[in-house]
């Protein structure tokens, strides 16, 4: 497990996240995954089968995302890309 931690407060984290209006089996995609903030907010919302996919291209991010978020939920998927790559990364995992 990785030791790594983002210090960073997600702006507008209440707002982003009531905006989206989270339906429980949802799918959901974070581009920039970060520290994993909005997404641990949107994970929390999320029931099986919802899912959430997350990118970032910084492996340091994912490590610290994946630390964050395997304490809220286990359904997600870091994928370390940049958002630029997204269609086709949801493509080649049938979404």
């Amino acid at each position: 497990m990785c030791t790594v931690e983002f210090k960073h407060t997600p702006v507008l984290l209440k707002e982003a996240v009531a905006g989206l209006e989270i339906k429980k089996n949802g799918i959901y995609v974070d581009a920039t995954v970060g520290a994993g903030g909005h997404s641990a907010a949107i994970l929390d919302k999320l029931s099986f089968p919802g899912h959430l996919y997350c990118f970032d291209c910084d492996i340091e991010a994912i490590m610290s995302a994946e630390n964050k978020l395997s304490q809220v939920s286990n359904n997600f998927t870091l994928i370390r890309a940049n958002f630029l790559q997204m269609s086709e990364e949801l493509a080649s995992r049938g979404i």
